[in-house]
């Protein structure tokens, strides 16, 4: 199993599982920022069924800026916007008493660069599923490094093996590939 993964914004419950599962994990801190990727995207499950959250980024260099250079932009208060939908997606969950205090308070600080959010987002989740943090890969990416992490980065990169109860799922059934964070407040925090 390759090594090397990108950040994610509390990316699907595979890829954590894909990091229990390798040995000798690396985050890379170098590869290229690319739109519409986990790196900035995840999805929950709402009461009107799936509900994607967005971080706003803007790229210093374009189509070449490295996501250590990625700027998030707080020309609107996505923070609150973002929180308030997961506590109104999963407050009712059995377990989102459990570990929203853990949570809430990535989203209470105003990180300049989108690495650091993820970061900080990220050890919160290894801690709370007991994963050995992995180590930040700081060398430079090449092409096809590059696109090797660009293809785990995708939004349909993961697939989900098991179902599990949702609580919206009376409305719209099972909703596979969502954040770990849906697991999270609905399994807690066992991966299997």
């Amino acid at each position: 199993m390759e090594p090397y993964f990108s950040l994610t914004y509390f990316g699907p419950l595979e890829y954590y599982r894909e990091l229990v599962n390798t040995q000798h994990a690396f985050w890379v801190l170098n590869d290229r920022y690319s739109k519409q990727t986990l790196r900035n995207r995840c999805s929950i499950y709402g009461a009107n069924g799936k509900i994607q959250l967005s971080i706003p980024v803007v790229r210093t260099q374009g189509k070449n800026t490295l996501l250590k250079d990625a700027l998030i932009s707080y020309a609107e208060p996505w923070q609150n916007i973002h929180w308030r939908s997961i506590k109104s997606a999963y407050g009712r969950t059995p377990y989102f008493e459990h570990f929203e205090h853990k949570i809430e308070p990535v989203f209470n600080q105003n990180h300049k660069f989108l690495f650091d959010f993820l970061l900080q987002a990220n050890l919160v989740i290894t801690d709370i599923f007991k994963i050995p943090s992995p180590v930040l890969y700081k060398d430079s990416v090449g092409s096809d490094f590059q696109k090797a992490l660009d293809s785990k980065s995708e939004t349909d990169a993961y697939s989900s093996k098991d179902a599990y109860y949702q609580v919206f799922e009376d409305r719209f059934g099972f909703i596979p590939n969502l954040s770990v964070l849906d697991w999270l407040f609905h399994c807690g925090n066992k991966l299997y």
